[in-house]
């Protein structure tokens, strides 16, 4: 599995939306006893149907009408680096080998998702 996501918009889950919220419980996005942690929209519309998002449990892409996660205990590494205009770069390779491939724009709040993929990672160890 080799996941490149590309990059519009970010949002920090306190700045999350009701809209965000019901798409994604009316979709099974989250599931029960999940807490959210970081979320990123990458449409200019907000419109959640391409989002990543960190949760205590796993990191998740979604582009409608399909999801792929990868739960935090089975993660291996996390890579991140910032290509100046080209924003955040986050590898987020599992114990069997699969790599995510995350990219959020430029002053897009990249340091937020980051600082929370790390903190929840660290916490389901």
């Amino acid at each position: 599995l080799h996941l490149s996501i590309r990059r519009q918009r970010q949002m920090c889950i306190r700045d999350r939306s009701v809209t965000t919220t019901s798409y994604m419980n009316d979709n099974g996005l989250i599931e029960s006893g999940e807490s959210m942690r970081a979320y990123y929209d990458y449409t200019l519309e907000l419109d959640n149907s391409e989002s990543a998002w960190v949760t205590d449990q796993r990191v998740a892409y979604h582009l409608a009408p399909n999801t792929t996660y990868m739960m935090l205990t089975e993660i291996d590494s996390i890579d991140t680096r910032e290509e100046g205009l080209m924003g955040h770069m986050i590898d987020v390779r599992s114990k069997s080998g699969e790599l995510m491939h995350i990219e959020i724009a430029a002053m897009n709040g990249g340091e937020t998702f980051i600082s929370e993929l790390e903190y929840a990672w660290s916490n389901a160890q």
